[in-house]
């Protein structure tokens, strides 16, 4: 018999209360990061929370063979800080670094409030430049 005190269980009213604040999360983030020709960001609270930032610096009609992994790309996740399942809005939260092309420089993981993490990966962005004469940022 499993003990049902110790299980934790998400209702569906528990899941969409989460998904407009990892929305307003991916739309801060969005609105932020202007200056990056291919940028893809979407919430998801299947799971757990969690925004996927995935861009290139690299326009998509330039990507070799048109595989996005043959540009200069990154993918950043946003999840709750300290393993935590479901962000509320309070917390701080994590970037992650998940996976980046070797031409590009590495972000540290940054845990920290929601604003300081968007403005931490709008800084990475910004201080992109040369590696190997593939990014020119002024």
């Amino acid at each position: 018999m499993i003990n049902q005190s110790k299980c934790i269980i998400a209702t569906m009213q528990e899941v969409q209360d989460k998904v407009p604040l990892m929305n307003n999360i991916a739309r801060l983030t969005k609105d932020k990061l202007i200056n990056v020709p291919y940028l893809k960001i979407w919430a998801s609270d299947n799971l757990m929370s969690c925004v996927s930032i995935r861009g290139s610096f690299t326009p998509k009609e330039d990507w070799k063979y048109d595989i996005y992994e043959n540009s200069l790309f990154f993918l950043f996740h946003i999840v709750p800080a300290r393993k935590g399942r479901w962000y509320n809005g309070k917390d701080r939260a994590t970037v992650e670094n998940v996976h980046t092309t070797y031409e590009l420089k590495k972000i540290r993981k940054y845990t920290g409030p929601i604003d300081k993490v968007i403005e931490k990966i709008s800084q990475w962005i910004d201080k992109q430049e040369l590696i190997e004469g593939h990014i020119s940022k002024v």
